[in-house]
């Protein structure tokens, strides 16, 4: 294996040349790198920070294709038509509307060393492994973009993702490059454990955006958080996309836009491929538009100087927020995300579907439509009578009790299924989904910095950003007269101090709201946990 120090770094210069950049960020320069050295890299970098640069580069360096795994083709086509425009050797796509014979020029152009790039889908992917007809292209690069969805789309929805581990290998163990914008560190572990790295390099950059400023209101109910919306979308000046929990909200604050002469429209699951097409197309008309949209809008669209993203209500998890929440002001310039929620927890619940416990009994079911030999999520779903979802959720709970196996497909590793263990599994994961709603709440709720709050979900130390509504409110309050305290937002000196727990090891202090701090553990990950509680020495501070 190469040495980072054997890298040769003025080919690196030369290609950021032709990409018509200037430099590279540290963190774009140390993954690069990484991947010329022949490391595994799970990069983690913020919306946009670059990271089709990292591929880009290190893959016209490397002798041999680089196979570039998309989930979405509106992501292909804004990363083709990057490479169009630059000095970079070819690209192509093969997606499921491609003519065979277009799919076998391709190929012959692939085979012969003739193109750098090869974009695909992870379905696209198996099907051309099964059909063999990668197997005499020289595979010297695997990149797996919007590596997240390996963790948040694998389970029931998109299947193909949890196989890639099984494609790579077949492809002959490629380096492999994953990159998302958001992931926390057990996604970051689950992310390679599902591709198979053994000893991935991992380069994470700061999650805060200087640019972005976040804010939250919270109203009664639901009428004024709707009013609430409207009013935040109709303050930002330039695009704004609206997030909402379902396609009829969409309609409404869409509506609702439009009533005040604002542009505005709507994009979701319930549009046909023309209709969305038409949406994009008008909303990169107009700098104005204000954007309806469910979760299906955003990821793959290259709109660079959305000014401000609104949400009515909250995702499931802090990853999440900080995920849709980047689309905005990716060119740099100033923008807004604001969080329009209810007072209470309980309503707070649109986009977390409640957060139900595990069902054992479907797990034990799940388990012997297993070994009675059902082979995919599907199947078992047909036999249980049940939805894709909670199959998915009792086969992570199989999987964690190690009765399972879920890479490529569901397998029986265990003919009985401990029932005790099952329940330990269940309450692992359990605890898990409640500390990502914790997460939320604390969110909504608490009275730290914003972006401190986000980091510790992502597993960031973060100072104060000085930025965000929380830490202008107690800057204000710190102002001579104001009848302030003079309590800057967690301006606690015992943030970032190293922490032993008598349960969970050793951790890093991330926040420090009233008598609740977040730890970010070194096994465990991030919790929240009641200094009260542990002021009798199971805590000890270094």
């Amino acid at each position: 294996m190469t040495t980072a120090r054997e890298i040769d770094l003025a080919g690196i210069s030369d290609h950021v040349g032709q990409l018509g950049l200037g430099r590279l960020h540290p963190d774009q320069g140390r993954a690069v790198i990484e991947v010329l050295a022949g490391r595994d890299v799970v990069a983690v970098l913020p919306t946009g920070a670059g990271k089709s640069a990292i591929y880009q580069i290190a893959g016209s360096m490397v002798p041999g294709v680089t196979i570039v795994v998309s989930p979405l083709l509106a992501l292909q086509d804004d990363q083709l038509r990057s490479i169009e425009a630059s000095d970079l050797p070819d690209a192509v796509r093969i997606d499921g509307s491609t003519p065979a014979e277009a799919v076998e020029d391709a190929i012959d152009r692939a085979e012969r060393g003739a193109i750098e790039f090869l974009f695909v889908t992870p379905e696209r992917l198996l099907s051309l492994l099964d059909d063999g007809a990668l197997s005499a292209v020289d595979v010297s690069l695997l990149v797996v973009d919007e590596a997240h969805c390996i963790v948040t789309w694998g389970h029931g929805y998109r299947p193909a993702f949890l196989a890639l581990g099984e494609a790579r290998r077949r492809l002959g163990g490629p380096a492999t490059l994953a990159l998302t914008a958001s992931a926390d560190p057990r996604m970051r572990r689950d992310i390679a454990a599902v591709l198979g790295l053994a000893e991935p390099a991992t380069v994470v950059g700061s999650i805060v955006r200087d640019n972005l400023s976040l804010d939250l209101v919270v109203v009664d109910d639901h009428r004024r958080a709707l009013a609430a919306v409207v009013e935040s979308a109709l303050a930002v000046h330039g695009r704004t996309i609206v997030y909402v929990p379902t396609r009829a909200l969409a309609e409404e604050v869409r509506d609702a836009v439009a009533d005040q002469g604002r542009p505005a429209t709507t994009y979701h699951g319930g549009l046909d491929r023309a209709e969305r097409a038409d949406a994009i197309e008008r909303i990169g008309r107009c700098d104005r538009m204000v954007v309806a949209a469910t979760t299906a809008f955003g990821m793959g669209i290259d709109l660079p100087d959305v000014r401000g993203v609104v949400h009515l209500d909250l995702p499931p998890s802090l990853v999440d927020y900080y995920q849709e929440i980047g689309r905005a002001g990716r060119d740099g310039r100033p923008a807004t995300a604001v969080a329009v929620v209810t007072g209470s927890t309980s309503s707070r619940r649109a986009f977390t579907g409640g957060g139900a416990e595990t069902d054992l009994g479907l797990c034990v079911a799940a388990h012997r439509a297993l070994v009675d030999g059902a082979t995919s999520r599907r199947a078992i779903a047909e036999a249980l009578d049940t939805s894709l979802s909670a199959v998915s959720r009792a086969l992570s709970t199989l999987e964690e009790a190690g009765v399972v196996g879920l890479r490529p497909s569901p397998s029986v590793l265990l003919d009985e299924a401990d029932v005790a263990e099952l329940h330990a599994a269940a309450t692992r994961l359990d605890e898990f989904q409640r500390s990502q709603r914790a997460a939320v709440d604390r969110y909504a709720a608490g009275g730290t910095c914003r972006w401190q709050q986000i980091g510790a979900a992502l597993g960031e130390v973060v100072t104060p950003c000085g930025h965000c509504d929380r830490c202008q409110r107690s800057l204000g309050a710190t102002d001579p007269g104001s009848g302030g305290d003079g309590v800057a937002a967690n301006a606690d000196d015992r943030v970032g101090r190293r922490v032993s727990h008598g349960v969970f090891g050793d951790g890093r202090i991330a926040t420090i709201d009233g008598d609740v701090a977040t730890i970010l553990f070194d096994d465990g990950g991030p919790k929240a946990i009641s200094l009260p509680h542990v002021a009798e020495g199971v805590l000890v501070v270094h």
